[in-house]
């Protein structure tokens, strides 16, 4: 089975360029991470316009936190939206 899933655009403000790469691979692996292991593949289409820019919660950030933990909990609020989206 093969689950694809588009994110079109993040804006990352305030973070260097080297960031920019970590925080996304980080982001990549753990929203795969969280798919494969929670079975996430019984998910239906969410492409649905009412569905955009809604998956996304906040996130605190700290000035001092790794990039890859950003990545990691961007990851996470995604799919805890997916998720989300799916009990409704």
């Amino acid at each position: 089975m093969k689950i694809d899933i588009n994110i079109e655009k993040i804006v990352l403000e305030g973070f260097s360029y080297h960031d920019h790469n970590r925080i996304i691979s980080s982001l990549k692996y753990e929203l795969a991470r969280l798919v494969i292991e929670n079975n996430l593949n019984k998910i239906q289409t969410l492409q649905q316009p009412e569905h955009s820019n809604s998956y996304l919660g906040s996130i605190n950030i700290s000035k001092d936190m790794n990039p890859r933990l950003i990545g990691t909990q961007i990851a996470r609020s995604i799919y805890n939206g997916i998720n989300d989206k799916q009990k409704s």
